[in-house]
């Protein structure tokens, strides 16, 4: 497969992003604030990790401004059909790997069990550094909210937030038994 190029939204005519996902920097003009106008030859830009996760980042400048994005992101808003409230998922688990083949774009819920049933995470449910229930008080919670018993009153029961009760009614804390189907 080629390798194709296209201008990233906002910066047309200064940077590109391929289908393979990787940035560049066009040849390009640059006027400086005192004045002064200087040619900035192109480049591919080298990705570099973020402090706080693992996803690759670059930055780029415009009008004096640097703001850093995901190479992910600037993916799959440029070649997937993207939309606001889906997740960009890596179907391998590489979170390296921003080639456009390896990218979809799914709910929260699916990136969650994506991550779950391919063993990409251990960090739900109990396992999480932030659980207050076990795996078994989220099954039980589910059933006595089926029985009828309000979130409010589970909240009091089990000493949580009534947000934390809401979350694993929802399945977007703590494994639901039937997490695999």
């Amino acid at each position: 497969m080629n390798e194709i190029w296209k201008d990233i939204e906002g910066y047309k005519g200064f940077y590109q992003v391929s289908n393979f996902g990787r940035v560049r920097g066009l040849d390009r003009n640059v006027q400086r604030k005192d004045g002064n106008v200087f040619f900035v030859k192109g480049r591919i830009l080298i990705p570099f990790a973020g402090k706080t996760s693992p996803y690759l980042n670059v930055q780029l400048c415009y009008c004096g401004l640097n703001k850093k994005f995901l190479v992910h992101i600037l993916v799959a808003k440029t070649f997937l059909e993207y939309k606001k409230g889906l997740e960009v998922n890596h179907k391998d688990g590489n979170v390296l790997n921003n080639d456009v083949e390896n990218l979809e774009l799914i709910t929260h819920l699916e990136n969650i069990r994506h991550s779950i049933i391919h063993g990409f995470t251990n960090q739900f449910g109990e396992n999480s550094v932030n659980a207050s229930l076990t795996n078994k008080d989220a099954i039980e919670i589910r059933k006595l909210h089926k029985m009828g018993v309000k979130q409010v009153e589970l909240a009091k029961r089990y000493k949580v937030c009534k947000q934390t009760i809401s979350n694993v009614i929802h399945n977007k804390r703590y494994k639901d038994e039937n997490i695999n189907n």
